[in-house]
């Protein structure tokens, strides 16, 4: 016997077929339990074999989990050739009669909403390698609306040209970063607490990063980076010179940076919208992850934070005009990134924060980087390289992210490396032998 299924899917979803049941009698056992697709079975047979019941029972089959045994696609389900095929075998030697009172098939699917651009907002241009897959559809070259590639300019480049991450050394930068866990701030009065580089809980490990980083950041304001009533100033001086400096200002909004600096945990800019201005050069390592809700813009001057003064220039009207050879930040998360907007109003935001129509500005001048994932969505404002294991662009119904043209670079400061050693006009030099 064939079943059909009534009613549809989202166009979006992906199928996990599951739970078609029956009940029946006699000395009965299943010989066919299987899906069709366009009309033919197809996949996994699940006849089971036990015998029938000779009381009105309900068997399940599959599982929420379970494809049986092949792949689906939303427009395979909402086919009306789509359905069940059922049957039934008599082992014994006189005649029986197979009962089935009824039939429900159970489809398990995600909301997927995830691709590159929208029909209606496509991203400009998507420079791809062999060719793109949506979940369980076939491969298609050139890429287009059917894989949820939306762009103005697809070009396909047809070479597996897959970048690779450079390894970060975190156990290197974990015993030599200034400030950092082996190298805490030398000055008295520096006010950095409840920031902490690295835990107690941590204090037996001495040459490596531990796995117990998330217990220093949370959601708390207090954990900021950048706290909205409080300063600190975090120099490390070794033999009278300045190596490197993390410094906030709450009343200016002036972030003060300087070198390669490490937390073993998560690093957050957290308070939503709120607007920054951030002076120097450094690389911050996060052990953990990277949480980015606020507008971090290099150099200006902040303002006088005297709760008259307008809240200072906001560089989210000229994304690309900032000079990295004088102010230049990198994020760098051995975990995972989010760069978003976010909270979902902009009512009680005080002098220091900025709104963008009915959302909290928020938007960085610098280098996003992280070896996991990192996410980049709503209305977020961006002017530098993306680095990163994988990059997730989603479209969100409130907004899409804004991407502005880098500045050009110099040199890079200490902690980063040149990719290209046919352009690059400085080197690190590591003791031993040397040549190229």
């Amino acid at each position: 016997m064939t079943f059909t299924k009534t009613g549809f899917l989202p166009s979006g979803a992906t199928p996990v077929i599951g739970n078609p049941t029956n009940a029946a009698s006699a000395v009965l056992r299943d010989n066919t339990v299987q899906l069709l697709k366009a009309g033919s079975p197809v996949g996994s047979n699940k006849a089971g074999a036990s015998t029938w019941s000779t009381t009105s029972t309900t068997v399940n089959y599959g599982s929420s989990s379970d494809l049986w045994g092949t792949t689906w696609t939303p427009a395979d389900l909402n086919a009306t050739t789509f359905g069940l095929r059922f049957a039934a075998k008599n082992l014994g030697a006189g005649s029986a009669t197979a009962s089935l009172d009824w039939v429900s098939i159970t489809v398990t699917y995600d909301d997927d909403t995830n691709g590159i651009g929208t029909a209606a907002v496509p991203i400009a241009d998507a420079q791809i390698g062999t060719a793109c897959q949506y979940n369980g559809a076939a491969a298609h070259n050139p890429c287009s609306a059917t894989d949820h590639v939306n762009a103005t300019n697809i070009v396909m480049s047809n070479v597996n040209d897959d970048l690779v991450m450079p390894t970060l050394d975190l156990n290197y930068w974990y015993n030599n970063a200034r400030p950092g866990p082996k190298h805490p701030c030398t000055n008295v009065g520096n006010n950095i607490s409840p920031l902490m580089f690295d835990t107690a809980a941590d204090s037996s490990n001495v040459n490596m990063v531990t796995s117990n980083d998330n217990v220093i950041f949370d959601n708390s304001p207090q954990y900021d980076m950048t706290p909205a009533d409080r300063d600190y100033d975090c120099q490390v001086v070794e033999n009278g010179v300045l190596l490197g400096r993390l410094k906030w200002d709450h009343l200016t909004h002036i972030l003060t940076i300087g070198g390669t600096i490490f937390f073993d945990g998560d690093v957050r800019f957290d308070d939503d919208g709120q607007l920054i201005h951030y002076q120097g050069r450094a690389l911050i390592y996060a052990a953990g992850d990277v949480e980015f809700d606020e507008l971090v813009c290099a150099g200006g001057q902040g303002w006088p934070g005297d709760g008259k003064t307008p809240a200072g220039t906001s560089c989210a009207t000229n994304m690309s005009s900032w000079d990295p050879t004088k102010n230049y930040l990198t994020l760098m998360a051995n975990g995972n990134s989010e760069y978003d907007q976010g909270g979902s109003s902009c009512s009680g935001l005080t002098e220091g924060q900025t709104c963008n129509g009915i959302h909290p500005q928020s938007g960085f001048q610098g280098v996003v980087s992280a070896q996991g994932t990192c996410l980049i969505h709503e209305k977020f404002f961006l002017s530098g390289p993306v680095v990163c294991g994988d990059i997730e662009l989603p479209y969100e119904s409130d907004g899409w992210p804004t991407y502005f043209s880098f500045p050009s670079l110099s040199s890079l400061v200490d902690g980063q490396k040149y990719g290209d050693l046919a352009t690059a006009s400085a080197f690190e030099i590591q003791p031993g032998p040397q040549s190229g």
